[in-house]
């Protein structure tokens, strides 16, 4: 088989469907069809049934889905090192990122990252918990941010600490648990809750959280996202638990929080190879986000009067 044949079944997964699988890698419908149906014959699988007019892949083509998955995520490593070689740039760094960091303190510390690098570039990529190790382990990107108590994988990768931090509770300004200063989980029972999805890193701290207690919270939305939790609460008035960076970052959106209990501490790590070198610019930037934090901590402290 050719890559890009795999390139197209790739396509067709992704979008869940042949003219979307055309619209992203400009071809046109019909070539899309005859190569997924080629695939098909030389494999000797069916990929695909189709009902009610729409793609529905079969099991067989979810598994050979998660086989070819690290072969594209090595050739974006390749184009990527490519397109360094075809920019001449000084320095070019790739950063992934969990959002919470990278709406917060990458920001932050990339401001005081540039002085004296104009012709330096870095990529920003914003990705799952899981995704950033994945990327930094298979060397699409050379350093990620992760924000959670998660414990990282060591056999080829580094977790260098660089802050501390613990997750909140965060409403609007004139929401009843605003004039409290500590929330339980008990508390949340008569407001609507917009949960961490279970299944995330920090979604499944709350849920300890609760059992905690020995609570059964029931949740008005769930999501994966702190940024898009606190948009919801804001927005039908309810309480999200989500991360002090996130919570902090919504204060000019006329929301506060609060401090939670039990209390759940969260760690902030830069990761990187063990096997590759770190280079002066990875270190500078590091020392930087270690800046941010303690930047941050200070502020809450001056700050902490409001919550």
């Amino acid at each position: 088989m050719q890559i890009r044949q795999l390139e197209m079944f790739r396509a067709v997964m992704q979008s869940g469907s042949t003219s979307g699988a055309a619209e992203i890698l400009s071809v046109s419908q019909p070539a899309v069809s005859r190569m997924i149906k080629h695939v098909e014959e030389v494999l000797a699988l069916r990929l695909f049934e189709r009902v009610g007019g729409r793609l529905h892949p079969t099991a067989e083509a979810h598994q050979l889905m998660d086989e070819i998955e690290p072969l594209f995520i090595s050739l974006e490593a390749v184009r990527n090192r490519v397109k360094d070689i075809q920019t001449g740039s000084k320095g070019h760094l790739r950063i992934v990122s969990t959002s919470n960091m990278a709406s917060t303190i990458i920001p932050e510390a990339l401001s005081g990252f540039f002085e004296n690098r104009d012709q330096f570039q870095v990529s920003v990529d914003v990705k799952r918990w899981e995704n950033v190790i994945e990327y930094v382990e298979r060397g699409v990107s050379d350093l990620g941010f992760v924000f959670s108590a998660r414990e990282i994988p060591m056999h080829s990768l580094n977790a260098q600490p660089v802050g501390m931090g613990r997750m909140v509770c965060s409403m609007s300004e004139d929401h009843k648990l605003a004039a409290v200063s500590v929330i339980r989980p008990s508390d949340l029972k008569e407001h609507k809750l917009v949960k961490l999805e279970t299944g995330s890193p920090l979604g499944q701290l709350i849920d300890r959280s609760f059992q905690q207690f020995e609570e059964d919270i029931p949740f008005t939305v769930e999501t994966r996202y702190c940024q898009t939790a606190c948009d919801i609460a804001n927005a039908i008035s309810g309480v999200a638990i989500v991360d002090e960076l996130t919570a902090n970052n919504n204060t000019a959106k006329g929301m506060t929080f609060r401090n939670y209990v039990p209390k759940i501490e969260l760690t902030a790590f830069a990761i990187f190879s063990n096997t590759r070198p770190m280079s002066v610019p990875m270190k500078k930037l590091i020392s930087r986000v270690e800046a941010s934090f303690v930047e941050f901590s200070s502020s809450l402290a001056r700050g902490s009067a409001n919550y």
